[in-house]
């Protein structure tokens, strides 16, 4: 996942802020040159100095399929009573993010000598 922020100060100094996310899924892992899903979203907010802003709504639900049964006997035969069940289990990962941009400034002093 990607995230990029460029932050700009306005005259009155609230803060535009530019926001570009970019979220990559190999789609096959197993293929020989895996592909991508892309998926990407590309904003600008205007938030006064200090406020606190929230990205949200980043979700991937995926199926996993699962073995369950005693460890080492998925090769048995049917027959011999050591089948082991297979699941299609979901899972769900959500992602946010919390930024307070604030804008500050430097006294003319501060300016010539940032060292001080």
């Amino acid at each position: 996942m990607l995230l990029e922020v460029t932050p700009n100060i306005s005259q009155d100094r609230r803060i535009v802020m530019s926001i570009f996310i970019t979220k990559n899924d190999v789609v096959d892992p197993t293929a020989p040159e895996p592909a991508l899903s892309t998926n990407e979203a590309k904003t600008e907010i205007l938030v006064e100095d200090g406020d606190t802003i929230v990205i949200g709504g980043i979700l991937k639900d995926t199926k996993k399929l699962t073995d369950q049964g005693i460890p080492d006997c998925g090769s048995c035969r049917p027959s011999a009573g050591c089948s082991a069940p297979r699941e299609w289990k979901p899972a769900r990962m959500s992602c946010s993010f919390l930024s307070r941009p604030a804008s500050f400034s430097w006294s003319s002093a501060e300016r010539s000598n940032p060292t001080k």
